[in-house]
């Protein structure tokens, strides 16, 4: 068990607190080599909500793909259904700044990379496609259409790689 002080510290000041959960495992890592006091790195480690930061730390990368995936959903949706021309290049500019972001995470979590899919197919990335229809509709009076659409309008390789939906109304 940690004591009071370690406790209270996370509580008051998580980054002087991780810094100390830092030096403590650093402790820890010696003293299991033979070169300190293991009990006492032991103690001084406050396993609960060290632990609890861990899944919290990988929790967090999930929920950054996932709304930078809505984020590109949203902008290709907007791309495969809309005429409007003047707004193209800032979607277009959105979805790239996303995939960027998105394979700057993957290289730093590759394991999320198996992850994609299942978030395309998540209640919330449908709704997103969902609402971003209807204020097309609203706001361009689009002929656009919400129903029957599939719970992933896009697979992962289309969300992430350099792929662009043909624009609405283009005959070419």
């Amino acid at each position: 068990m940690a004591d009071v002080q370690t406790t209270t510290l996370y509580e008051q000041d998580f980054y002087l607190w991780a810094l100390d959960q830092a030096r403590a495992v650093r402790a820890l890592r010696d003293a299991a080599a033979g070169q300190g006091d293991l009990t006492a790195a032991l103690n001084g480690i406050d396993w609960d909500d060290l632990i609890e930061e861990l899944e919290g730390l990988a929790k967090r990368d999930r929920r950054e793909l996932h709304s930078r995936l809505m984020t590109i959903v949203e902008h290709l949706t907007k791309l495969a259904v809309s005429s409007a021309k003047e707004p193209r290049s800032g979607w277009e500019n959105t979805v790239r700044r996303e995939r960027r972001e998105i394979e700057i995470l993957l290289q730093q979590s590759p394991s999320l990379r198996r992850e994609v899919a299942e978030l395309l197919d998540s209640p919330q990335v449908a709704k997103t496609v969902t609402e971003t229809l209807r204020a097309i509709q609203i706001r361009m009076e689009m002929g656009a259409t919400v129903d029957g659409l599939p719970g992933r309008p896009f697979t992962p390789d289309q969300a992430l790689n350099d792929w662009w939906p043909e624009q609405a109304g283009n005959d070419s």
